[in-house]
């Protein structure tokens, strides 16, 4: 190896983040496809993966005065009393919203930055962490009728038998949705909480991906 070859500097994380070198422009159309595609795709696939942990968490937060089960002893619970497919209830509803709320955040976010003039300078943090909240905000929007069709579906087995609504899947339960309740219900319901949610946590996990000032100098990384 000669002595005088240059070795890549380490970035660690960033170099595994969508980053645009200074001088350069970014493709807006293809940014935004990027981030409505993959960001729906893997997050439906992280969404299914972790769905039995929600569905615990929803089974607990449910739970009546008296005897409450921990983490660890909801799941064999769930398994003994609905099979080992019980943990999996409503995961297509909760894929769906995955889709739908994760795309359109991380598509929403890549426009947004557009509009502000990324391609001519880097924007502010402020300018970013303003694009990431409305991108999370109206993801969440987008992904409400999801987001209620997966609660039902997971809370269903806790009900008494002739209280379950019985969706078969996030299209059945749509569709149930809409006609018993009306269309307008699946955004009435946890809308707003959900939507101010998503505002605070893309407004605090975005800096965290952004590169220091330093880095941008040295490296020209720009997020």
């Amino acid at each position: 190896m000669a002595a005088d070859s240059k070795e890549a500097p380490h970035m660690g994380m960033e170099a595994r983040l969508p980053r645009t070198p200074a001088g350069q422009t970014k493709s807006k159309n293809s940014q935004i496809w990027k981030g409505f595609f993959q960001g729906s795709v893997g997050a439906a696939i992280g969404g299914a993966c972790a769905h039995p942990l929600d569905l615990i968490k929803v089974r607990m937060q449910l739970q009546a005065e008296g005897t409450k089960l921990n983490m660890l002893q909801m799941g064999p619970h769930i398994v003994r009393n609905e099979g080992p497919l019980g943990l999996f209830k409503g995961v297509d509803a909760s894929m769906a919203r995955q889709l739908v709320y994760s795309g359109v955040r991380f598509g929403m976010y890549d426009m947004l930055k557009g509009f502000c003039g990324e391609s001519e300078r880097p924007l502010t943090t402020v300018e970013k962490v303003v694009c990431a909240a409305v991108a999370g905000a109206t993801g969440a929007f987008a992904g409400n009728p999801g987001d209620l069709a997966m609660v039902r579906m997971q809370a269903d087995g806790k009900l008494p038998p002739e209280q379950r609504r019985g969706y078969k899947n996030i299209f059945d339960a749509v569709s149930k949705i809409a006609s018993q309740e009306g269309v307008l219900s699946m955004w009435r319901t946890g809308v707003i909480p959900n939507m101010n949610r998503a505002l605070w946590l893309e407004s605090l996990i975005r800096p965290c991906m952004w590169p220091s000032h330093w880095e941008q100098k040295i490296y020209g990384i720009y997020i």
